[in-house]
């Protein structure tokens, strides 16, 4: 009987790896490439107020192609890499809470409106379970994705670490997201 419970229990287990991986995979492969990592500060634009007055965070877009360099004009069918610069400007480590694994996400919206070309974040997989993110004091970190677009016109985009009331105006000012940022399309 707990021979049966065992190879039961042992079978749930690798059905819930294979799972695992195959969502893996999904990410991987669903046609937008992320990455997260502590980028070097001497390349991140610095806010000239230091006084600890001000926002606790700084957040800037750059948009490169692919040879990684910062433009805001491509060619239809250019992949388009979203770079966040994301920095705690407090001499304190700063930890944020979120609901789901997704801790950040990219938008194009049609310039001058609010229409929405494209979200990242419905191209993604995310974990249900709650996540954090803590930036050491003064840390900045570097989120990016790639998109591989298509369609001719002008644009605005914006990347966003998460924050309440995203969710109703994806353009809403805050400190966890960047301006818009205007790009075209040739």
């Amino acid at each position: 009987m707990f021979d049966f419970i065992r190879r039961s229990m042992m079978a749930r287990l690798a059905a819930l790896v294979r799972l695992a991986a195959l969502g893996a995979v999904a990410i991987l492969t669903s046609g937008a490439q992320s990455s997260c990592s502590v980028g070097d500060p001497s390349q991140i634009p610095q806010p000239r107020d230091e006084s600890g007055d001000g926002p606790t965070f700084t957040t800037t877009l750059v948009l490169k192609d692919a040879a990684g360099v910062a433009k805001n004009t491509f060619q239809a069918g250019d992949l388009i890499t979203f770079e966040l610069s994301v920095r705690n400007r407090t001499t304190q480590p700063v930890e944020l809470d979120f609901r789901s694994g997704q801790q950040y996400d990219f938008f194009a919206f049609t310039s001058g409106s609010t229409d929405l070309v494209w979200l990242w974040s419905s191209t993604a997989l995310f974990t249900q379970a709650e996540s954090t993110l803590t930036f050491a004091a003064g840390e900045t970190r570097v989120f990016s994705v790639t998109w591989a677009q298509g369609n001719r016109g002008s644009y605005e985009a914006r990347g966003v670490v998460l924050f309440d009331g995203l969710e109703t105006n994806r353009q809403a000012p805050h400190q966890l997201g960047s301006t818009l940022v205007p790009f075209t399309i040739n």
